[in-house]
């Protein structure tokens, strides 16, 4: 039997920019107590009114085809990753944030890079996922990676604010 695409504890997935250790780890109930109020504290979910207890809430629960990890680079965690699968034929990022000691050293572009080969090895057509539409850093940071916009979701989560739904092709249908 093969590996699922998005296992429960990953392990390492790569380096900083000046070579620290990156691994995707399950979230555990102190993690996610941890990292709850850190997110809450940054946007895009600081500028969408999202409580802390709210945040942890969502982080420490468990669900069918919603994997949650903690991001943890040397011993630090440094940032929090769920994906739903299966979605649109392919895995949906639902949520990457990284605390902000932790960005701006290539953890999620190697976050991004780990995504995208667990959805290759398993054969998946797509990867999707939703940034809001004031989150330009984001957004930029996506299209690099090869997102493309598709559409415009007005007040899709919360009043008044959009996201932007994004795709990136992985795979073509045979002809």
């Amino acid at each position: 039997m093969s590996d699922p695409p998005f296992p429960i504890d990953p392990g390492p997935i790569g380096t900083t920019r000046d070579g620290r250790p990156i691994a995707m780890c399950a979230m555990t109930p102190q993690a996610a107590a941890a990292l709850g109020p850190a997110m809450a504290d940054i946007d895009p979910w600081a500028r969408l009114g999202v409580e802390a207890a709210l945040f942890t809430s969502f982080l420490a629960r468990h669900e069918a085809g919603a994997y949650r990890y903690r991001i943890v680079v040397d011993d630090m965690d440094a940032g929090i990753c769920v994906v739903r699968d299966p979605w649109l034929s392919g895995p949906y990022l639902n949520l990457l944030g990284l605390v902000p000691q932790a960005q701006g050293q290539g953890v999620g572009k190697a976050v991004l890079q780990w995504l995208e080969a667990r959805a290759r090895t398993a054969k998946h057509r797509n990867l999707w996922l939703c940034v809001s539409s004031f989150n330009d850093n984001a957004r930029r940071i996506y299209e690099r990676a090869g997102y493309t916009h598709l559409a415009t979701i007005d007040s899709l989560s919360f009043d008044g604010f959009d996201e932007h739904l994004m795709r990136k092709r992985l795979h073509s249908s045979p002809a």
